[in-house]
């Protein structure tokens, strides 16, 4: 236990550190400290030594004026030391969300890339072929809590407006990290050519999933299937 004294007030006032870092003021009752910091947080310096000390520890952003005399010059180094520890975790912690989040985007992106793939490699789902035509076929793919597909179609025009053709867009949307874990490691992500969306139930035998239905034209409906663990084959289900 380190010990610091300290002249507050025009008295000798102690100051204990204990085992865990914490500061033991003798000569104040927390009540005390605690209205001089109020008030120093008001706008006034007008509070005692003892109290600014443990002001500058809790706000280690805010420097705080404090006359140290040379035999005080112990407790001022303590605080320096631990104001730069402050720092220093401030800046690991910075560190270590920015990693984070850069790990989130990379993975976030590798899922978003598979996704697409899947979505173009499949044989199901139409897509525009204009020989006249500059069509585009569009994947959009979306991080949501709610699993959802869906396509839609537009006109397009040949660039001397003689011809005509479609492009589209389908749009995916499902919980990146669920989606990746619960669909595409168990290799359900693709069945029969069609995309599956997430796995709502699953026995023994059989997976109930919600998946992209291919309707009329260019239209894609997320709808229920059970898919046989045995052989893979995927039946729609009746749709309540």
């Amino acid at each position: 236990m380190q010990k610091f004294e300290i002249s507050c007030m025009r008295k000798k006032h102690t100051i204990f550190v204990n085992d865990k870092g914490q500061l033991i003021f003798l000569n104040h009752t927390k009540e005390e400290l605690e209205a001089e910091i109020a008030l120093m947080q008001l706008g006034t310096d007008k509070i005692s030594k003892c109290a600014k000390v443990l002001y500058q520890l809790r706000n280690p952003k805010k420097e705080t004026k404090i006359n140290f005399a040379k035999e005080e010059i112990p407790l001022k180094e303590f605080l320096s030391k631990r104001l730069q520890i402050h720092e220093k975790r401030k800046t690991k912690n910075y560190k270590s969300i920015n990693l984070k989040i850069h790990l989130a985007k990379k993975i976030y992106k590798k899922i978003n890339e598979t996704i697409k793939f899947l979505i173009l490699k499949q044989s199901t789902y139409r897509f525009a072929n204009n020989r006249w035509v500059d069509s585009e076929n569009i994947v959009t793919v979306v991080n949501d809590k709610t699993p959802n597909i869906e396509q839609r179609s537009w006109r397009v025009w040949s660039r001397n407006g003689k011809w005509s053709g479609n492009s589209t867009e389908i749009t995916v949307s499902v919980p990146f990290i669920r989606w990746y874990k619960n669909v595409y490691q168990k290799g359900l992500a693709l069945v029969d050519g069609i995309f599956i969306l997430d796995i709502l139930e699953e026995t023994p035998d059989h997976y109930i999933v919600l998946a992209g239905k291919k309707g009329r034209g260019f239209t894609i409906t997320p709808c229920k299937a059970k898919i046989n663990k045995t052989n893979k084959n995927l039946k729609w289900l009746k749709q309540v």
